[in-house]
This record gives C-alpha cells, sequence and structure tokens, in this order.
C-alpha cells in the first residue's frame, strides 16, 4: 500500500493506493493518527487508487469520521470504485460517511458546507 499526505485549499488530502486490508492497515493507520494528532483542518480521504477494502479499511474510515465529527471537523471519502461503494452501501457507511465520486467534488463539498454539516 502507497500512502500519501498533502494539502490542498486548506484542507489535508490523504491518499492510498493499493489494497486496504488488515495486513497493510498499520501504516495508514499511523499516517491517518498522525495527521489528527498534528492538524485540525477537513480531511479528504482519497480512495480512488484503492483496489480493494475490507473490514479493517471500512472501520478505519469510520472511526476517523467519528473522531472528526466529535471535534467539529469535516472528513469526506472520494473515488470509491464500484466494489468500494457496495462495501459502504451494505455497512451503511455511506449514510454516516460524506463520499463524493472525485477529488475536485469533496473540496467542493468541504468549502460549500459548513463542518457540521460534514
Amino acid at each position: 500500500m502507497k500512502i500519501s499526505v498533502g494539502e490542498e485549499n486548506g484542507v489535508v488530502i490523504v491518499s492510498a493506493t493499493g489494497r486496504m486490508v488488515c495486513s497493510t492497515e498499520v501504516p495508514l493507520r499511523c499516517a491517518i493518527n498522525e495527521v489528527l494528532e498534528e492538524s485540525r483542518l477537513p480531511m479528504l480521504f482519497d480512495l480512488s487508487g484503492v483496489e480493494f477494502m475490507d473490514s479493517s479499511g471500512l472501520s478505519l474510515c469510520i472511526e476517523t469520521h467519528r473522531l472528526k465529527s466529535s471535534r467539529g471537523e469535516a472528513f469526506v471519502c472520494v473515488g470509491l470504485n464500484n466494489s468500494l461503494l457496495r462495501l459502504f452501501q451494505v455497512s451503511q457507511a455511506n449514510m454516516r460517511i460524506p463520499i463524493c465520486e472525485n477529488l475536485q467534488d469533496g473540496l467542493a463539498l468541504i468549502a460549500n458546507a459548513s463542518t457540521s454539516n460534514i
């Protein structure tokens, strides 16, 4: 799994590429935890490079959203392929976590909405 962290328009963007499964979760969790400790900016999680996600990856998304929400900060997932979108729908994570088709839509959602709504 490849992980990158950057910032655009006052939004932290965490991008993952590869398989988001239990055996690859630790480095990603560490990167996200570091961002959570260092920044109060909204976070966009770019999953466009993720081929497959198991329950540990989904759990990481839900936990991150829960923490960001508790702090009044936005968290949006973008770029889900059909398999990931189905996982979010079956688990109803899509009812809690805002999902956008691409990076630009995610950035626009964060820019146009108050963090209490995301």
